[in-house]
């Protein structure tokens, strides 16, 4: 790349910051393929492998990773690895006349991948630390201070990279430079131009050529024309017009004047003398050219992301207590953004504006309380904060700490950990509380008890409490998951809603410990098996046919199979937990017809 352009482009270029954290891979593990949310720059620390586009970039000790939005990711580490993220927005321009040609050229050029191993690591980690320390800080003066010490650490950045640059790989650049001079010197070609094509200045394509060739790119290129040119006199009866023309000059008159000053004769003559043997053309240089050029060179990928904003200001504010303090939200809420309590909100006849879309494809029983469409902000564990920030959300309802100083930067922010009520309806009346909305919390927990009352009445009736029954999941892993009451994958639907009882083990070893869930090989399902097993079955699992099947059940005449849509059974929130619990009877009367 051309650092110095690239740099010049960030001087012109404010940049907003929308996550700074560090996230830690074990040793032996992996960090699977992910489209990577935002603009971001990764300090890696450790030893492993990381894939930018299928591009493979190996750390060794330490490195540093630029990725463009949407580029995909992925990371292997030999040993314990830390990344250092800093994910950033780059607003776009504001332009009186619209967008034009060079501003295009300009975001391309910006949202590239590149990786470097850095001379000076530890200078870089100091500043990152800070970064993180203070990113946590959401005064307004801390936002001023993260900012200026990010515009260090981007300049430490860039000086390493500008003193590493004559241990660049050069001969690609060369190679690249030649191979393009080759195929175009018919052009009207500049240096500039071909500097540009090499991902590289003028000053810098100058000194690898004279160090390869003892001389610059445009007495290279004039070479090249010439002998293209010679070749033409003696191999072709072309006028000198015509030759020009194939060696980027307009006319015969340029062309003559171009091919005396570099061949000491005039191009007719030099046709009368070869012919007449005089002459034996100076192939050495091109074949050089030739055998250089041949070697492979690195395509510069780019992308260009264009971005829209359109929103509205909230009517009225009002102050409300949270774990992390008192902040000031909207009067109602009516543009939420959620990362994981959408049955919550929903239960709330309040559709968000935005949420995971792991969560939607993970529990689609919701559809039906969905009113107009939900925007994607990503997977729940990978949220694009750049995308969160375009739907201007007049509230931010996370469930993760964490996050809360990212997206405290983007609107009201409250952190609401589902798991910490004593029990549904405290949850939903908090909720409300947060929504402004408890009068529809009240309504919607009187509905909940009444449902869940008659759904009860109807296992009493079909007396399934002298029966057991065991929650599977054989997804995504090569043992099985055993679900217990607390846990997601329909463990609350089953035992906390609908009282089934657990089969002897799962009760000892989940109930009794107050374990979430344990795994077990598929050796042992039998031994975990109740008179009812009720398997999650995932559309996207091809292993889950050869792991767990009816077959792997001891069939003893009144042992049954079950399966689950794996679809609608990953969440838990009270909503979900109700539906998946009126499905489980439906499916378990089925079992028994």
């Amino acid at each position: 790349m051309n650092i110095e352009r690239y740099i010049e482009l960030w001087d012109n270029r404010p940049a907003r910051l929308l996550d700074i954290r560090c996230c830690r891979l074990a040793e032996g593990s992996e960090y699977k393929e992910q489209p990577v949310p935002s603009n971001t720059f990764l300090l890696v620390r450790g030893c492993g492998r990381l894939w930018l586009n299928e591009k493979l970039h190996t750390a060794e000790g330490w490195y540093v990773l630029h990725s463009s939005k949407g580029a995909f990711l992925r990371a292997e580490a030999d040993s314990a690895m830390e990344l250092y993220r800093i994910a950033y927005l780059l607003p776009e321009p504001l332009m009186e006349k619209g967008p034009d040609r060079k501003t295009a050229t300009d975001r391309s050029e910006l949202h590239c991948e590149y990786g470097l191993k850095p001379a000076y690591p530890l200078a870089l980690l100091e500043m990152m630390e800070e970064l993180i320390e203070t990113w946590q800080e959401t005064a307004r003066l801390e936002r001023l201070r993260v900012t200026s010490v990010f515009y260090q650490w981007l300049y430490e950045l860039f000086k390493q990279m500008l003193h590493q640059q004559a241990d660049f790989p050069g001969a690609d650049r060369v190679n690249k430079a030649l191979r393009y001079m080759l195929e175009n010197c018919n052009e009207p070609l500049t240096i500039e131009h071909v500097a540009a094509v090499a991902d590289c200045s003028t000053r810098f394509l100058n000194t690898l050529f004279k160090k390869r060739f003892s001389a610059s790119p445009g007495q290279v290129l004039a070479r090249l024309r010439l002998e293209r040119a010679g070749g033409l006199l003696l191999q072709t009866e072309a006028t000198l017009q015509e030759i020009g023309e194939q060696v980027g000059y307009a006319n015969a008159f340029t062309f003559s004047r171009f091919f005396k000053k570099h061949s000491g004769i005039a191009p007719e003559l030099y046709r009368k003398e070869a012919q007449a043997g005089r002459h034996a053309p100076d192939n050495r240089l091109r074949s050089l050219l030739l055998e250089e050029a041949a070697a492979e060179t690195a395509a510069h990928k780019v992308r260009v992301q264009e971005r829209g904003r359109n929103g509205q200001e909230p009517l009225g504010s009002r102050k409300i207590n949270t774990p992390l303090g008192e902040i000031i939200v909207p009067f109602k809420p009516q543009r939420v953004v959620v990362d994981w309590s959408i049955g919550e909100v929903l239960a709330l006849g309040l559709t968000p504006l935005g949420a995971p879309h792991t969560l939607l494809d993970s529990n689609r029983l919701l559809g039906q309380y969905i009113s107009t469409g939900i925007e994607d902000i990503g997977n729940h564990n990978l949220i694009s904060h750049e995308k969160v920030l375009e739907l201007e959300p007049d509230l931010i309802i996370t469930w993760n700490r964490a996050a809360y100083a990212s997206y405290s930067r983007i609107a009201p922010t409250i952190v609401y950990e589902a798991d910490e009520f004593r029990n549904i309806r405290d949850g939903i009346a908090e909720m409300g509380r947060i929504l402004n909305r408890s009068e529809q919390a009240e309504r919607w927990i009187a509905e909940y008890r009444r449902r869940v009352s008659r759904l009860r009445g109807v296992m009493l009736r079909q007396r399934r409490d002298r029966h057991t029954f065991t929650v599977m999941d054989p997804n995504w892993s090569e043992d099985i998951q055993v679900v217990g009451n607390t846990a997601t994958r329909g463990g609350r639907a089953a035992y906390g809603l609908l009282g089934l009882q657990p089969a002897r083990r799962v009760w000892n070893e989940l109930f009794v410990q107050r374990r979430d869930s344990i795994w077990i090989s598929r050796e042992d399902v039998n031994k975990y098996a109740g008179d009812y097993t009720l398997v999650l079955k995932s559309e996207q699992d091809m292993l889950d046919s050869r792991k767990l099947n009816p077959s792997t059940i001891d069939h003893t005449g009144r042992r049954k199979w079950i399966e689950l849509p794996w679809e609608h059974y990953f969440l838990s929130d009270p909503v979900s937990a109700l539906l998946q619990a009126e499905e489980m009877i439906r499916l378990i009367a089925e079992a028994d017809l």
